[in-house]
């Protein structure tokens, strides 16, 4: 039957033909394994994330004993490029507030967000001083403080698309490098 053998062709449709995946991307997927539309399909989540709340800085500090991601807001204030080491390890600091309400009293608690592979400073240029973010990330003392390592940003929660807030959320495993938020979309 000839609508049968169409119908298992669509599913060889390569990857680099969908809308949003170019030429560089579909290079990324196929070094996974992920070069047609069935290959794509067959790439499940390795886990979901509740994000149908932001938590409140209390609820952060009791996610940093278990361990849990937690998705947040934070006013940046400001960046400072960090060296040390006899190779001169650099790394981008960005100091926050944490604005959050909890029994509607309005909390505001300090976080240091880190980025060791962040040389050029694109996200000091994307996210400048006084910028209000929405980020996703799992929290760690330091200092006597709660920091983040690589936290996922976006700008607000209205720059959220709908994929990325508001229910349970797929999170994919790292493929060639590719951000879990870009197989989302």
């Amino acid at each position: 039957n000839t609508s049968n053998k169409a119908q298992v062709d669509a599913w060889d449709f390569p990857v680099k033909f969908l809308k949003g995946v170019g030429p560089k991307l579909a290079e990324l997927l196929g070094k996974d394994g992920i070069r047609t539309l069935w290959d794509l399909l067959l790439t499940l989540p390795r886990t979901y994330e509740d994000r149908r709340h932001f938590h409140s800085p209390l609820e952060m500090r009791q996610a940093i004993e278990s361990n849990q991601p937690v998705l947040g807001r934070a006013r940046i204030m400001k960046y400072s490029q960090k060296a040390a080491g006899p190779r001169g390890r650099r790394w981008l600091e960005a100091s926050a507030m944490l604005e959050g309400t909890h029994e509607s009293l309005a909390l505001s608690e300090p976080i240091l967000f880190t980025w060791f592979h962040d040389p050029g400073s694109a996200t000091a240029t994307r996210f400048p001083p006084g910028t209000s973010v929405v980020f996703r990330a799992k929290l760690q003392l330091f200092r006597g403080h709660m920091q983040a390592v690589h936290p996922e940003f976006q700008k607000t929660e209205k720059d959220l698309p709908p994929w990325e807030f508001g229910g349970f959320i797929p999170v994919y495993r790292e493929i060639s490098g590719i951000a879990t938020r870009v197989l989302r979309k």
